[in-house]
């Protein structure tokens, strides 16, 4: 695997095909930490990218849970950190925990909590320049 990802889109047709590639690329980690601003399109990507993984249970952004949990045969958490003020209040929450499951994690506003993230999976940066969208997703293994 290569040390880098870059896509781009303009439609949410689009998205699909630039989850799947996404998924293709990356076969080894199953955490994916999401950057960019509010309404760049990370909860788009991350329905997505439970579809390409045949996931079709109704996707929305967790922001007064915190987390939500996908599917019935795999589960999948999408997290959205967004409103979380501590890193206090992720551990009260579990997430030390729910990191140590092989299950899929796509976590929004990641940068919230830098002294709590794994160690291995994928950093995804997304911006936006005119109606193009872009991607830049890294490996991270420490």
């Amino acid at each position: 695997m290569s040390t880098g990802l870059e896509l781009k889109w303009s439609t949410l047709e689009e998205l699909n095909n630039i989850a799947k590639e996404l998924l293709h690329w990356n076969q080894s980690n199953k955490i994916f930490l999401f950057y960019g601003e509010m309404g760049i399109g990370k909860t788009a990507l991350i329905k997505c990218l439970c579809n390409q993984l045949n996931i079709h249970d109704e996707v929305s952004s967790p922001s007064f849970s915190v987390m939500q949990v996908y599917g019935i045969n795999q589960n999948i958490y999408h997290w959205d950190l967004f409103r979380i003020q501590h890193e206090s209040e992720l551990i009260d929450l579990g997430w030390l925990e729910y990191l140590e499951s092989s299950a899929f994690h796509f976590v929004e506003w990641a940068e919230r909590v830098e002294q709590l993230l794994p160690q291995r999976g994928v950093k995804v940066k997304m911006n936006k320049i005119n109606e193009i969208h872009y991607l830049h997703a890294t490996c991270i293994e420490l």
